[in-house]
């Protein structure tokens, strides 16, 4: 698979990073080296590219979701199938130089036919890769269906509001009630005390009003209305 240049260069700086170092001494903190690049730009590329020329056994894919793993896997299935196919056409090559005798008839029917079943096995490989990533995504349905129907049909069961606070609601507007009939009651107290002392006033108030309406008789009958009574 033919890179683009800013690929080339990634992968470079990654192979000269992570090689052997001189000597054959690893350090003790081992190798370490990071590949930050635009969405798009193609790290998976980087990635598989790096991992063939290091000729990495085995590489561990951390992603965060399903879909950049299959992304991974696809994109790794594609390049090693490439690769392979580059590597046939090699040596497809190197038969052609050696069987000279071999009719130009003879060598394009070969060709063709290898590239057929080359293009053959990567549809297969595509398509299983596809099924087992259809059943993943089926299974993982299935188990959250199941999971959020069952915390739904117990949040339907469940009540809304708890007991407790529902008592203690209650509870506040009883003492609630209490207060007012205790309030009333003091204030039927306080207006029965203000009424007696009003009462006293007034029958007090009387014996003035009746002294001044005698008065005012005793100067309307002697004829002289400015006379005061002695």
């Amino acid at each position: 698979m033919e890179l683009r240049p800013h690929q080339i260069e990634a992968v470079e700086n990654v192979v000269r990073i992570l090689g052997t170092p001189p000597g054959g001494r690893m350090p003790p903190e081992g190798l370490r080296t990071q590949v930050i690049a635009a969405t798009g730009s193609g790290k998976t590329l980087i990635g598989a590219e790096s991992a063939h020329r290091l000729s990495a056994r085995r590489v561990l894919v951390l992603v965060p979701t399903l879909d950049l793993l299959t992304q991974m896997a696809v994109t790794v299935q594609g390049y090693l199938a490439l690769d392979l196919v580059k590597r046939n056409n090699t040596e497809l090559v190197k038969g052609v130089d050696r069987a000279s005798t071999t009719t130009v008839a003879a060598l394009r029917t070969a060709v063709t036919v290898a590239q057929a079943l080359t293009a053959q096995k990567l549809v297969l490989q595509q398509i299983t890769a596809l099924n087992t990533t259809t059943a993943g995504i089926i299974d993982s349905t299935a188990d959250m269906l199941q999971n959020q129907t069952g915390q739904i049909q117990q949040q339907a069961a469940s009540a809304t509001i708890p007991i407790e606070t529902l008592k203690r609601a209650f509870q506040s507007i009883y003492q609630t009630m209490d207060a007012i009939d205790t309030f009333k009651a003091q204030a039927l107290t306080n207006m029965q005390t203000t009424v007696d002392a009003l009462s006293d006033e007034i029958d007090r108030s009387r014996g003035y009003i009746a002294r001044s309406e005698g008065a005012a008789q005793a100067q309307l009958t002697s004829g002289d209305p400015f006379k005061l009574s002695e």
